[in-house]
């Protein structure tokens, strides 16, 4: 049974969207895939908010407010089943990967504000 994974992130203070963008696409994501290797997800979908580029980077929102939208994704990894994602797990876990991965996200992700958590049903309307 598919097992999916829902993750919230933050951009570092001070940095643009466009460098928090330019750093996951082609530095952070890069990392994880050569640390996981065979043991990646089936897939990384990572989902921006458009955010407007100047001083205040507002999201561009259509209901509620810019209090609702303070992280800048939401990434889906989805795994073949809760046995994969334990395998990854353990392997970004590891002492030399961990602390590649924790340097990387330093420089564009403010951590703390991070939140995950275990994605339940997933259904999907199509015409």
């Amino acid at each position: 049974m598919e097992f999916s994974v829902i993750i919230f992130v933050y951009r570092k203070p001070g940095l643009s969207p466009a460098a928090f963008k330019e750093h996951y696409e082609n530095s952070h994501i890069p990392l994880l895939k050569s640390t996981a290797g065979t043991d990646s997800p089936l897939s990384h979908k990572w989902h921006c908010i458009q955010r407007a580029e100047r001083a205040d980077n507002p999201a561009s929102v259509l209901v509620g407010t810019q209090a609702d939208f303070q992280h800048d994704a939401y990434t889906v990894l989805e795994f073949e089943d809760a046995a994969a994602f334990q395998r990854l797990m353990g392997i970004v876990g590891e002492e030399g990967a961990a602390k590649k991965i924790a340097e990387n996200k330093k420089m564009f992700l403010d951590r703390p504000k991070m939140t995950a958590a275990v994605m339940g049903d997933i259904i999907v309307t199509t015409n």
